[in-house]
């Protein structure tokens, strides 16, 4: 049970910041999401932003794997996700917004088809990936 509630609790206080991140201060300037996204990606992950974007899928989670316990290896994969995400969608380089979203996309089918967690949340995050991956060929 506390092991639970560890994983919810971390899990909540990185939405919670992501709220803040996109409600809060200037949710406009490029510079301020970015910033942001590096916060929460060193405070969550260990590294920042930039070595999450540039790495290849296999190398991010093979980190992941070293630096988490089995019992929040998903949640920091999810994490990663969300990250990659974010920042593509903050991203006016089509090329490096299309890379990130697809390594977005691989993190989150690896969760879906891995966790034991139903998310609809989830499912709509691959929907809208895939939507705009469609979109930008």
């Amino acid at each position: 049970m506390i092991e639970k509630d560890y994983i919810l609790k971390m899990l909540n206080q990185f939405f919670k910041a992501l709220d803040e991140v996109f409600n809060g201060g200037n949710k406009n300037s490029k510079e301020y999401i970015e910033l942001s996204l590096d916060r929460l990606s060193y405070e969550y992950l260990g590294k920042n932003i930039d070595f999450i974007v540039s790495s290849n899928s296999d190398s991010v989670i093979n980190y992941l794997s070293t630096i988490s316990e089995e019992r929040d290896y998903w949640d920091r994969v999810e994490i990663a996700a969300n990250l990659l995400l974010l920042f593509a969608n903050n991203q006016e380089d089509i090329l490096l917004q299309r890379k990130t979203l697809k390594q977005s996309l691989l993190f989150f089918k690896l969760l879906e088809n891995n966790s034991s967690i139903f998310s609809i949340r989830r499912q709509l995050q691959i929907e809208r990936i895939n939507k705009t991956l469609s979109l930008t060929q």
